[in-house]
Parts: structure tokens; C-alpha cells; sequence
């Protein structure tokens, strides 16, 4: 019935065929074929369910695959080593400054967050330099390492979110492009709706599709398991406990970022069709756009020549001073 409802054209660039596993969030068993090769011409099959338009890889690795990969795969693959370099510091704490700028209406004395997938522990570390203790936790043990040793940050501990098992507990929780790389996604955002306190919020950020600058087709890659939009992470919010209160493509990096409100009486959002989206990409499958984050590259190349150009200081060092620079201004 599905099928019925996206025109020929379409049907012939995108075919629907059976997935090899169900929608993890609809249940649907079928998949419009938008993939078959990786962004370095690997095979990789990806797909755009037919029933509420999420996409994903298919077939999704097994738990115990995904918990292999994070556990110390994911940085050697894709960033490049365990090892936290002085460019990553620079990289991911202006990162971090720009999502505490971000998230700065939220915050109030005494407030009380976690930060899930917290990598090395910048966004931590920004938030403790400006007054607000975060919690975190992380699957990968080199990166909790480095966070307590190095960054100084003693409540950040090692876990995954499955098994987090606090119950009303935080104001706030931060979810950093986590979600993509999470086999069950439904799973975690229950679980993170049960450590909310009432009306609680989750802001999360993610990669997306929807962002006309995206090449798509060469977008694809092994450790991003799905990519979400809008009307998916609507659907996902509204599936686990959450009301989706705002969504925003962010314009310095075209990820899309969403404040969820844990919900009492969640709503039942429609299941989106799955031909705008289609129409969409195909109109674009051809166009590859200049990669983004130029800007932020750019700024991340002068605060590096700023430091280079100054005796040798430690890793925790320089992140105290990027922060010093950027939270003096506010």
C-alpha cells in the first residue's frame, strides 16, 4: 500500500525492497534503496523506511557489534588514534563553547546535567570553567581516561546509556551526535526520559539529511547508523515520553539540533509520507556542495596559530584558555 502512494519516477530511481530487519522506530519491514556504497565507495546499503521515512543502514550491526566498535574501534577509524592531539582540543572545545552558548537560557544555579556520549569530556569541562558541574558518560575507556587524568573531570565515569539506570535525576541532558551511532534509538531516549526529573529537557544534536548543503550520496558511512530529521525525531520524541519543543538547523554546520521536554501525556504525530523526501534527493543527487564548517575551521585555525605562537602548555591548558577568551566576552 505504500508503494502506491510515490510515483513511477521515483519508484525507479529509489526501489522499494525488503529490509533485513524491521524499522526501529515504525516496525516497517520495507525500505526505499537510497544507497549502496559508502562516502569512500565501500559497499554500504542504506535505505529510507517506508513507513516513517527514518533512514538507516541496513543491515543495523548487532548490540555486541556496536558495543566492540565504540568501546575503541570508532576513534582509531575515524579519528585517527585513541590519543587526544592539541588540534582536537581546539577543535572540540570551541565546539563545546559554541553549544554552552546555545544551551546558556537553560542553565540556572544548581542545575543538575549529564552529558551522554561525552567523548573526551570538553563540553564538561566548558560547562564546570563557567559555573555548572556536568556529569558524563562514555563508552570508549581512553576517553574517560583522558576526562579524569587530564581535563581533571572526576564525574566523568565509563557506561553506555542502556545502562543507565538513575530515575529523575537531571534537570538537563545533553545527547551530541549519540544518537546517530545507537542501534536502538527508541531504547536510549526512554531510558533518558526516566532519568529527567518532571519537565525535564534533552537537547540533542545530530546529523541530518535535511540540510540542502549536504552531499548526500557521499554523506554515507559505517559508524552513522541513521540520519534524522524533523518529522522522525517528532515521531521518536513523542514514541519515548518526550514532547519535541523546538528544532533548528544549525547554520554554521547544517546539523540539526532539537530541545525535547520530557512529556506526561506525550502526542501521536502522523507518520510522514515518504515521496518529499525522495523527490528531494533525487532533485539533489547530483549536486555536491562545498563541505561545511568552513567557518568554524577557519576559526579553529586562528586560535591554533594563536597558541602556537606561545610556549608549549599542557592539553587542560589550552582548553582553560579557549574558554577563558570566549566565556570573558559574555
Amino acid at each position: 500500500m505504500i508503494a502506491l502512494t510515490v510515483s513511477p519516477p521515483i519508484r525507479r530511481a529509489f526501489p522499494l525492497l525488503r529490509s533485513e530487519g524491521s524499522c526501529r522506530l515504525c516496525g516497517a519491514e520495507e525500505g526505499y534503496l537510497i544507497g549502496e556504497r559508502d562516502r569512500k565507495g565501500r559497499p554500504l546499503r542504506t535505505i529510507l523506511c517506508a513507513g516513517c521515512t527514518l533512514i538507516r543502514t541496513d543491515p543495523l550491526p548487532s548490540p555486541d557489534e556496536e558495543r566492540r566498535f565504540y568501546e575503541g574501534l570508532y576513534r582509531e577509524r575515524y579519528k585517527g588514534g585513541s590519543r587526544t592531539r592539541r588540534r582536537h582540543c581546539i577543535r572540540e572545545t570551541l565546539n563545546a563553547l559554541r553549544r554552552h552558548e546555545r544551551l546558556s537560557c537553560l542553565l540556572f544555579p544548581g542545575i543538575r546535567m549529564l552529558d551522554v556520549g561525552c567523548g573526551p569530556g570538553f563540553f564538561p569541562f566548558v560547562l564546570a570553567m563557567a559555573g555548572y558541574p556536568c556529569s558524563g558518560i562514555e563508552p570508549d575507556p581512553a576517553c574517560v581516561r583522558f576526562a579524569r587524568e587530564e581535563l581533571g573531570l572526576s564525574s566523568v565515569r565509563r557506561g553506555r546509556v542502556e545502562e543507565l539506570d538513575e530515575r529523575e535525576a537531571y534537570d538537563l541532558i545533553t545527547l551530541h551526535h549519540v544518537l546517530e551511532h545507537l542501534c536502538d534509538p527508541l531504547l536510549a531516549l526512554t531510558v533518558l526520559r526516566r532519568a529527567l526529573k518532571p519537565g525535564g529537557r534533552l537537547v540533542l544534536e545530530v546529523p541530518t539529511l535535511a540540510d540542502p548543503r549536504k552531499p548526500w550520496p557521499q554523506a554515507f558511512h559505517r559508524a552513522h547508523l541513521f540520519w534524522w530529521d524533523e518529522a522522525t525525531l517528532r515521531l521518536a520524541a513523542a514514541r519515548s515520553g518526550f514532547t519535541l519543543r523546538r528544532s533548528t538547523i544549525e547554520p554554521d554546520t547544517g546539523h540539526l539540533a532539537a530541545e525535547l521536554v520530557a512529556a506526561e501525556v506525550p502526542g501521536s504525530p502522523a507518520l510522514p509520507s515518504p515521496e518529499p523526501l525522495l523527490e528531494r534527493l533525487a532533485s539533489t543527487a547530483s549536486h555536491a556542495p562545498a563541505r561545511k564548517k568552513a567557518a568554524l575551521r577557519r576559526s579553529s585555525l586562528r586560535v591554533g596559530e594563536f597558541f602556537a605562537s606561545l610556549r608549549p602548555v599542557s592539553r587542560r591548558r589550552l582548553c582553560e584558555r579557549l574558554c577563558a577568551l570566549h566565556l570573558a566576552r559574555d
